[in-house]
Parts: structure tokens; C-alpha cells; sequence
């Protein structure tokens, strides 16, 4: 039995899988991805309360420069902490920060951590494991189903051809869309 299968997978025709320069995602990229991902709202309230503070502290009484810098020196770093340790320490979340390569087949991602130019570790995750993807102009986010493994990051740059970024898309998209259907 074993042998006709490896007859078989010799005789098909699969395409060799697309693979990933060297990724590794900045520590500015990183917080600005959680920060758009899950904290959009937030920003948006922050930036009207400080914007409302300094009104108040300019024109009614300076007492409300206290309380602005209490949103900007205790508020905010409380926030962005919160952001880190619920966000950005995910299983798959972590990955994007560390040097990696992704290759892309037709059944799934294999991603190939990196220690200097050794592979460290390799892990396998099928399309199914993902949801939809958002695409924004310099990179992907696929995020995973399991909302507790967080998301990989694609960047457009990750590929020397844009036709290799085209045809990761569509095979990526092509997994997704089955597992709904």
C-alpha cells in the first residue's frame, strides 16, 4: 500500500511550493498591527480625550493638565501593556517577530523558524486553520479561526516577484474559501 502511494505522489503534478524570503516583522510594524487590529476604537477615543484635555487645560483650568497627563503617562502605557500581553504573545503572533520563511502549497503553510541561518524549528498549518484574510497595501494579515493563536503576517516585500505574491493569494484564498463552502 505504502508503495503505490509514493507511486502516486511521484507520477502527480503539484507545483513546488512558493517560498518566503527571510520574514521578520519590526517591533514598530508589530505594535502598529495590534494597535489597528484590536484597539482601533480605542485609539480613536484617546486621541478625542486628549485633544478635549487640552482644550480644557488651555481655556478653562490648568487642573486639567493633570488629569492629561495622567490618560498620557498611566492610561496609555497600562493600554499598550494590556495590548501586549493578550495580543501579542499568541502562539502563532509571536512567529512574525522571530526570522522566518513561509512556503506555500496547496494544502497549507509550512513556516521555518530561523536561529542565525539555521533552521530552528518547522511548523505545519493547514488552511483550514485560517479565517479570511485582510489585505492592506504593504502586507496580509491571515488570522487564524482560533482567535487564541492570533495571526501571520505576509509582507508584500517577502517576494522578489509580485506574480509570486499574486499566486500565494490565490492559493491561500483558494484554502480558505473551501473550508466555508
Amino acid at each position: 500500500m505504502l508503495k503505490k502511494e509514493l507511486a502516486e505522489t511521484k507520477d502527480s503534478k503539484e507545483e513546488p511550493p512558493l517560498t518566503s524570503s527571510m520574514l521578520r516583522m519590526g517591533g514598530g510594524t508589530f505594535l502598529k498591527i495590534l494597535a489597528t487590529r484590536y484597539l482601533l476604537t480605542s485609539i480613536a477615543l484617546i486621541f478625542l480625550s486628549v485633544t478635549t484635555l487640552t482644550i480644557l487645560a488651555v481655556t478653562v483650568d490648568i487642573r486639567w493638565a493633570i488629569v492629561l497627563l495622567m490618560l498620557i503617562l498611566l492610561i496609555l502605557p497600562l493600554a499598550a501593556a494590556f495590548l501586549y500581553f493578550n495580543h501579542g504573545l499568541k502562539e502563532i503572533t509571536v512567529l512574525n517577530t522571530l526570522s522566518h520563511t513561509l512556503s506555500f502549497d496547496s494544502a497549507g503553510i509550512l513556516i521555518v523558524r530561523y536561529e542565525g541561518e539555521e533552521p530552528a524549528a518547522r511548523r505545519f498549518l493547514p488552511y483550514s486553520e485560517f479565517s479570511r484574510f485582510y489585505v492592506a497595501t504593504d502586507y496580509v494579515i491571515l488570522p487564524m479561526k482560533d482567535k487564541k493563536r492570533g495571526f501571520l503576517w505576509l509582507p508584500s516585500s517577502g517576494f522578489e516577484q509580485q506574480e509570486d505574491l499574486t499566486e500565494v493569494m490565490k492559493k491561500v484564498g483558494a484554502g480558505v474559501r473551501t473550508d466555508y463552502l
